[in-house]
């Protein structure tokens, strides 16, 4: 078990997948819900048709909510995750910056580098508290 494609994939896949999981923080009542209506209803993970037909409701406010999240605000949570977790990824992209201040395109590669750092240790996190959850 565990999440589709950690400890693999692209970076954009796993930084996507922080996000939203980020996204869902912010959103825990609605995400609440949605579980409570999928157990409620019996439906197994990845049926998502059964989500659809019997908790369609939930998913909606579910998606709104993540829909309203602030990105900038989400991205700023991953800075600063990568700040107190990658610490030389952070540095890269510090001194990127201050050599290309002028062309934040030159230092995509180093901002990518942190935020995939950050999406490492967030989806770890939640792996170890799915696990803690089963056990």
């Amino acid at each position: 078990p565990g999440f589709p494609g950690s400890g693999m994939g692209n970076p954009e896949e796993k930084i996507m997948m922080a996000t939203t999981i980020l996204a869902m923080n912010n959103c825990q009542q609605q995400t609440a819900n949605l579980h409570e209506c999928t157990q409620r209803n019996g439906i197994r993970d990845g049926d998502e048709r059964a989500v659809q037909q019997k908790c369609g409701g939930e998913l909606q406010q579910l998606t709104g909510c993540m829909q309203n999240v602030d990105e900038e605000q989400v991205m700023g949570a991953m800075l600063g995750i990568a700040g107190g977790q990658c610490p030389s990824q952070m540095r890269d992209l510090q001194s990127c910056i201050s050599s290309n201040g002028s062309n934040p395109q030159a230092c995509e590669r180093q901002y990518i580098g942190a935020m995939e750092c950050a999406a490492d240790f967030i989806i770890s996190e939640v792996e170890k508290a799915t696990n803690q959850l089963q056990s």
